[in-house]
């Protein structure tokens, strides 16, 4: 990879992809340094991803798609990342800064873990060592993300409204279940949302 000490500046001809330029971001003709410097090393962290698959050098690349998605959206008008125009200014930030090679699947993943990015991070701390040190692509960590997600979810809606009233007496201090929760809980349908039943046990709460 050939790295020069000098950075293109926005009207200038289009670098090699390899290079390391100067990022239009979300204002595309004044970004800040900060924005200058989370592309650039966004650029770094692309090329050691090609011999050496890390999370952290994801998250780069991720931060700087960001900043590029931002700034396409604000060359084409638009408040989405949608539709002909913001397409076309998104593909040619990718191509000035050598992102294009980025599988598009893998794009759109990298841009769902940028947008959950905090609650991935707090499941991921749940996990072990080798267990993070496994999960260093964008793909695998969503995937099982996700799945995990989806387990809590699973869990929580298998408490049933009497289970739930127990949590919340145990929580305020006191165990006792009134005549009319439990007469709640013996009429619990398995299909009951969450939701539902958290509006449920507030309302016997009030009234018992």
């Amino acid at each position: 990879m050939s790295q020069t000490g000098e950075t293109a500046q926005f009207g200038d001809n289009q670098p090699q992809h390899d290079s390391f330029v100067t990022a239009p971001v979300n204002r595309l003709d004044n970004p800040t340094d900060q924005e200058q410097v989370t592309v650039r090393v966004a650029q770094e962290a692309w090329h050691r991803l090609r011999h050496d698959q890390t999370w952290d050098d994801w998250k780069r690349v991720g931060a700087a798609h960001v900043l590029g998605r931002n700034g396409a959206m604000h060359e084409a008008g638009v408040n989405r990342p949608l539709g002909r125009r913001y397409k076309a200014a998104f593909a040619a930030w990718l191509k000035k800064f050598g992102f294009e090679n980025l599988d598009k699947a893998d794009r759109s993943r990298l841009f769902v873990v940028m947008d959950h990015l905090e609650e991935i991070e707090t499941w991921r701390a749940t996990l072990t060592p080798p267990q993070q040190l496994c999960l260093n692509h964008p793909s695998g960590v969503l995937r099982k993300w996700k799945s995990a997600h989806a387990a809590s979810r699973n869990q929580n809606c298998r408490l049933s409204p009497i289970e739930m009233c127990r949590e919340h007496c145990s929580e305020a201090g006191d165990l006792s279940l009134t005549p009319r929760m439990r007469a709640i809980g013996a009429r619990w349908n398995p299909a009951v949302r969450p939701e539902d039943a958290t509006v449920m046990v507030a309302n016997l709460r009030r009234s018992a």
